[in-house]
């Protein structure tokens, strides 16, 4: 069937009828382009199957398999091995037969079971949207399927990134070997992902123009599978060449042929030994969006560098920019009893 393929800022759909490849322009938004994407599988089935357009019942099962391959297809790996988990904690608490026995109803009960569990209720959105949005594209392929748009997400508080202070990342570079405080210099100064770390290679770093590249490898892509580069602090830079030349017999800057969740349990055991009580891998990027904000640096910015597709996600680090909504509630004027009013012209002025 079609594939997403992206070209510039434009989402496509590929596929072949019979030998020639044929092409569709979409979106320049992957959640629109995928919603495009499934109206014309629906269309290109009908036209080379001469299937019928009424809606079709399919077994739970059966539909499951085509669904995830349609991920494995189209999304990261990464949301392809999420979506995986959130179908296989289902079937554990729900037991049903045919896609269309997904109701809201049983939604609800599944919700009502991981939270009794003590399922985080993040975790429990997360598997809901996912089963939502499987139900949502069965609909649209021409399945049997319930409305799930009654089912509401529970209520998450927000909480503030965390992330190392100046004096926890020293400690960590004094008490790690070069493994690790290669690992250390790479959270710090580039903000990469787990993923990113362990697949980034030495053809993705640039010494002579100064940058590091985020970039898709054979059986691996960033996540919405971003390309970016990011420029290579001197103190990163000066590590990495050091690094190259007792490390450069491996490929990858960080050698890892392991399960990354080992990788992150690894790194929580080096923390302890550092004295570090809180904080995991993931908040090494933290800190490099953090410190960036408290820098002033724009979140703009900092989406970019951090491989955000939306920045909403970089405004969990607003809080920290000095010129935030503090500093501009400081810059109304202080009047005083007694102060002669502005005239309308000043007024105009200082308000431009």
């Amino acid at each position: 069937m079609a594939v997403l393929v992206k070209r510039g800022n434009v989402w496509h759909a590929r596929w072949w009828e019979g030998k020639r490849q044929r092409w569709k322009t979409l979106s320049t938004n992957k959640l629109a382009a995928q919603e495009k994407l499934l109206a014309l599988e629906k269309s290109i089935r009908s036209r080379r199957y001469n299937d019928p357009l009424e809606p079709r019942q399919i077994n739970w099962a059966e539909y499951v398999e085509k669904f995830l391959t349609y991920c494995k297809a189209n999304l990261a790996p990464a949301t392809h091995e999420r979506n995986s988990i959130a179908f296989s904690n289902f079937d554990k608490v729900i037991h049903i037969q045919y896609l269309s026995e997904l109701t809201a109803e049983v939604l609800e009960e599944f919700k009502a079971a991981r939270k009794e569990n003590g399922t985080m209720p993040a975790t429990i959105n997360r598997e809901v949207s996912i089963l939502r949005r499987a139900v949502a594209v069965g609909k649209q392929r021409g399945y049997i399927a319930a409305d799930l748009g009654s089912v509401a997400k529970l209520p998450v508080a927000k909480k503030r990134p965390v992330f190392f202070s100046e004096a926890e990342i020293q400690v960590m570079l004094e008490k790690s070997d070069p493994f690790w405080r290669t690992v250390v210099h790479l959270g710090y100064y580039s903000g990469l992902r787990l993923g990113e770390m362990i697949h980034l290679e030495w053809q993705d770093v640039d010494f002579e123009r100064q940058e590091l590249r985020v970039a898709p490898k054979e059986n691996w892509t960033p996540k919405d599978r971003e390309s970016r580069e990011i420029d290579l602090h001197p103190t990163l830079g000066a590590h990495l060449k050091a690094w190259k030349a007792v490390s450069a017999q491996h490929k990858n800057v960080v050698p890892w042929d392991r399960r990354t969740n080992q990788f992150s349990m690894m790194f929580s055991s080096f923390l302890r030994r550092c004295g570090i009580a809180r904080g995991s891998l993931h908040s090494l990027r933290h800190t490099f969006a953090s410190h960036l904000a408290m820098a002033d640096v724009n979140l703009l910015k900092i989406a970019r560098l951090m491989g955000h597709s939306n920045v909403q996600t970089t405004q969990i680090y607003a809080h920290l920019q000095p010129s935030s909504l503090r500093e501009a509630v400081f810059r109304l004027p202080a009047i005083q009893p007694g102060t002669p009013a502005p005239s309308n012209d000043t007024a105009h002025a200082a308000i431009s």
